[in-house]
């Protein structure tokens, strides 16, 4: 497994576990040494002014002469430099798109379940990533976080209140409290809705479950254990799904940070190893995170998430300076001119989140490569290509 590029922030294997936060340390940063220029010889006196040349002056470096400028001088911004040349369509030539280095193809549509088959089994779980394969599903999406110990863990949310039998944050936990974390009695699943599968091409697409649960005692999924991101791999590739591993913000300060990128960058090396044909995603709405991947593991395909109303029109200085490959922005708001823009420069779009038959039949036409759906068995014959 490749060794972290901060071994210091690292837990020792074997060595007693630290919190991110106990194991950050300070120290004081060096003064900076002012460089001053070195000291010269008075200048000599100034010689009376020759007559003006009759060839070129010289430019003062060896072997060079300089040419007055053919035509008009560059035009020069009150406060800086001389602009570039404007190419032919009126935008600067030096800011010309640089795009992502694989542009997406053009016809890309892709179906990911979203925290697995989500609308059938308790989202981010290995009951919802088996239920996502058994339904056809190509791409599984999951949330990952890191806990005191460096483990990985497969969760949305900060806190374990919503999806788990435990409350309050999980930083503090490790690897040997999740055992005693049920992730799944909070979930039932809607009457009838694991009877309902793909929808055959050129057929009515099937009435529409709601998503409510339906109370039920006691749920089927009660015990379902709260996944690391190592057992959601070994499974999801095992059944040849590919991943798109989302990396949550992180709210533990910079330590787990690192911790959490480099984690999760030694298990893709190991999943690339154990299973080469299974095909890689990550995601954040952190640009920080995403860097620090691309630093750490620069063939990681990655995309920038965008929160709803955020799809501004400074994407595109996002995406390059990033280097993804895609733009996954949320559904509300979204505009069809935004999606022919980004695609036109060959990035994907992966619209979330998408539950609806019409809408994602909609985006797709649009030109969306992508749409994430909690519903993938009812959405996932839409699909074609590659995400």
């Amino acid at each position: 497994m490749t060794t972290s590029t901060d071994p210091a922030d690292r837990p020792a294997t074997g060595a007693s576990p630290a919190t991110p936060a106990a194991s950050a340390t300070s120290a004081t940063p060096a003064a900076r040494t002012v460089l001053a220029p070195p000291a010269t010889s008075a200048p000599p006196a100034t010689p009376a002014v020759p007559a003006a040349p009759t060839g070129p002056a010289s430019s003062g470096r060896p072997g060079t002469s300089q040419q007055p400028p053919a035509g008009p001088p560059p035009a020069r911004h009150p406060h800086g430099p001389a602009r570039p040349p404007r190419s032919a369509a009126g935008s600067p030539a030096a800011f010309a798109p640089t795009g992502p280095s694989a542009p997406v193809p053009p016809g890309t549509r892709t179906v990911l379940a979203h925290r697995g088959a989500s609308a059938l089994a308790p989202e981010n779980t290995l009951a919802a990533y088996r239920l996502a394969a058994d339904h056809g599903a190509r791409w599984v999406e999951l949330d990952v976080d890191v806990i005191s110990d460096g483990t990985i863990i497969v969760i949305h949310d900060s806190r374990l209140d919503r999806t788990t039998n435990r409350t309050g944050p999980y930083y503090g936990l490790t690897a040997a409290d999740l055992p005693t974390i049920d992730a799944g009695s909070w979930f039932h699943a809607p009457a009838a809705s694991t009877a309902t599968g793909r929808t055959a091409a050129g057929q009515a697409p099937p009435a529409p479950v709601p998503l409510t649960p339906v109370p039920a005692s006691p749920s089927p999924f009660a015990g379902e254990p709260l996944p690391t991101l190592a057992q959601a791999l070994e499974l999801l590739g095992a059944r040849g799904v590919g991943v798109n591993v989302e990396l949550k913000s992180c709210q533990a300060g910079a330590t787990a940070c690192r911790w959490l990128v480099d984690g999760v960058a030694e298990l893709l090396d190991a999943h690339a190893r154990a299973f080469p044909g299974c095909e890689v995603l990550v995601s954040s709405f952190n640009p920080v995170l995403l860097d620090r991947m691309g630093a750490r593991r620069p063939l990681t395909r990655r995309a920038l998430l965008v929160e709803r109303g955020l799809l501004l029109d400074d994407w595109r200085s996002y995406a390059e300076i990033l280097g993804v490959e895609a733009v996954n922005p949320a559904d509300a708001g979204l505009e069809r001119g935004r999606v022919e823009e980004i695609r036109s420069l060959g990035y994907g779009v992966n619209v979330w989140t998408v539950n609806s038959r019409r809408r994602a039949e909609e985006l797709f036409e649009w030109g969306v490569t992508g749409v994430f759906t909690d519903r993938v068995h009812e959405l996932g014959d839409l699909e074609r290509g590659a995400c």
